[in-house]
């Protein structure tokens, strides 16, 4: 198909020249949508707000971390990476405190998930990132919070997306180009 578009076009009537084009312009479009795909979408405070302002959990996020913590024993990572849980500590706030160490909690089991070493060099700035991610939302919405189950289950969940994000940025992403 690459031919066709590099070639002058010697067209002797209409349909021709429409067929060409239109066969360009499906080129256009499926290379459009090929770098929609690979542009994973970055995570960022604001989506979680709005997700919790939407007060309702997503039933296949659910499935899907229930699944991802049936695969992994918590102990074994609380274990293994304890000084990065206990990094909590300095927080007052109860509900701030539990937001947090469920947010890290969630990136912890997304890199045991993806086979990734949390404390890689590459990998451990993410903590602080997720730690203020998590700081900024509570500042947010601390006033009308949603009740505490949603907010564990979003903070838990905003970690892993964290990671897979990570994960498609480092590694993945240039695995497809």
């Amino acid at each position: 198909m690459a031919y066709l578009f590099t070639q002058p076009l010697e067209c002797s009537n209409f349909a021709t020249v429409y067929v060409h084009l239109y066969l360009f312009k499906i080129h256009l479009d499926i290379e459009t949508l090929f770098s929609d795909i690979l542009a994973m979408a970055k995570v960022e405070p604001n989506d979680l707000i709005s997700i919790l302002k939407e007060k309702k959990i997503d039933e296949y996020r659910m499935i899907e971390q229930k699944k991802l913590l049936s695969q992994i024993s918590e102990e074994e990572i609380k274990s293994k990476y304890e000084s990065i849980l206990s990094d909590i500590e300095e927080y007052e706030d109860l509900t701030l405190k539990k937001g947090v160490y469920f947010a890290l909690l969630g990136a912890l089991y997304a890199f045991k998930d993806r086979e990734l070493d949390p404390v890689d060099r590459t990998h451990f700035p993410l903590f602080k990132v997720i730690r203020e991610d998590i700081e900024t939302v509570y500042g947010e919405i601390s006033e009308s919070l949603v009740d505490q189950e949603t907010w564990l289950f979003e903070a838990f969940d905003y970690g892993i997306k964290h990671v897979y994000y990570l994960d498609w940025q480092l590694y993945l992403s240039k695995i497809c180009y």
